[in-house]
């Protein structure tokens, strides 16, 4: 049954505000870092982990823990192997579990001086960039982004430039094209063929830079107006010509029966009222949204064929393990078919619904099955405040349409 809500207030008038990219603000972190000096960086995100990046930049100390920031913590290893002093990283027990080998490896080829103080490829690693240099490397891009990423921030500042060439299936390659256009408005020069990168060795360009409406974050509002009987939202501030490639999560909703328009500065979502009744869609380049689209799947009654999920495994949790158990409470299961292939269905054997959904301290999973509220009284989504890692306000925001 779904939530009725807003019986005096229209839902057309409610405004969403949507946070910072902290992919943006990440990379635009480092840069102003490399650059020694600061640079006017406007609607920066407050998300949890860009406060511990712009924290661990701004002090001197030798020890660095990024706690569970991922992307802090493969960026920050790449800006202190540039440095000519001695560094400690560490993190949370699950970033010690999260792999950084092939980043580290790319590192030492470059001269850095690696030493792991537990398990090799893994935090905590010292790390001393007092003979790093350019040169040219290879580097498996098909583990992350972040790797590739980490490395072009600082290729502009390493003597000769980079050359990094790029092995394996590339996944969430539009991550690779932010970073590009990240360096290209500090006036970095990047060439990217297919397989391919060169960077010179280049001067940045200390240039102001608003930073854009997260559009990951839209998508549980998307989400959340799949499942409701009727209504809009207007996402403020969010911009279809965007560095981020999640920005095609307007194209995976109007499959789901969303229309997206640009309104001023804003997006306006309406319902169209045409959802398709099986999905099939390949996240490699966005798998920040599969957890989102899949929960809303459940919440439309809709079957789906999913790939590109395998990135997911090495997050702040094994997001399919965790979408598997949760789902598998809601009579639904994920199941992978063949290697990379994973199908959503109804349970044929049914069991008593169990409504308290456990988020593995993984913030996209509180926000993914937040908007199944609507659908499922009672729902009860534990750890709550784990959103603060990228949405600080999302439960106020989630409030305006309704979920509290």
């Amino acid at each position: 049954m779904q939530t009725k809500i807003f019986t005096e207030q229209k839902l057309e008038e409610v405004s969403i505000q949507l946070p910072a990219s902290k992919s943006i603000s990440n990379r635009a972190l480092i840069v102003q870092a490399l650059t020694g000096q600061t640079i006017e960086l406007k609607n920066l995100s407050q998300a949890k982990d860009t406060l511990i990046l712009q924290d661990l930049l701004s002090h001197d100390s030798a020890d660095k823990n990024v706690g569970m920031a991922g992307t802090a913590a493969r960026f920050l290893c790449a800006f202190l192997s540039t440095k000519e002093r001695t560094f400690r990283v560490d993190g949370e027990e699950r970033m010690r579990q999260r792999p950084m080998q092939d980043l580290l490896n790319a590192l030492e080829k470059l001269g850095a001086s690696i030493n792991y103080l537990d398990q090799n490829g893994f935090l905590p690693v010292e790390i001393n960039g007092r003979h790093t240099k350019g040169g040219e490397l290879a580097i498996d891009a098909s583990v992350s982004s972040q790797f590739v990423s980490a490395l072009m921030l600082i290729a502009p500042k390493l003597p000769g430039g980079l050359t990094i060439q790029l092995q394996g299936e590339l996944v969430s390659k539009p991550y690779i094209l932010m970073t590009q256009s990240v360096l290209a408005h500090f006036g970095i020069a990047v060439n990217f063929s297919s397989n391919s990168i060169h960077i010179p060795e280049q001067r940045f360009i200390p240039t102001p830079l608003t930073i854009e409406s997260d559009w990951s974050s839209a998508s549980y509002f998307y989400s959340a107006l799949c499942l409701l009987d009727e209504g809009s939202l207007l996402l403020k501030n969010l911009s279809f010509n965007s560095w981020q490639g999640d920005e095609i999560c307007a194209d995976i909703y109007f499959r789901l029966g969303i229309r997206s328009t640009k309104q001023g500065d804003d997006v306006l979502l309406e319902k169209t009222g045409q959802v398709t009744h099986y999905l099939r869609y390949d996240f490699s380049d966005c798998p920040d949204l599969a957890q989102t689209a899949i929960c809303t799947c459940v919440g439309l009654g809709v079957a789906g064929e999913f790939s590109g999920l395998h990135t997911l495994r090495n997050k702040e949790t094994d997001r399919i393990s965790a979408m598997q158990n949760e789902l598998r409470k809601l009579n639904w299961s994920l199941e992978e078919k063949e290697p990379n292939r994973f199908l959503l269905q109804r349970k044929v054997e049914k069991h008593p619904i169990d409504l308290n959904i456990n988020t593995y301290n993984d913030h996209r999973m509180a926000m993914a099955f937040a908007p199944l509220t609507i659908c499922y009284n009672q729902l009860t989504i534990e750890n709550l405040d784990v959103v603060n890692k990228s949405f600080p306000n999302f439960w106020k925001e989630m409030k305006k349409i309704g979920v509290s």
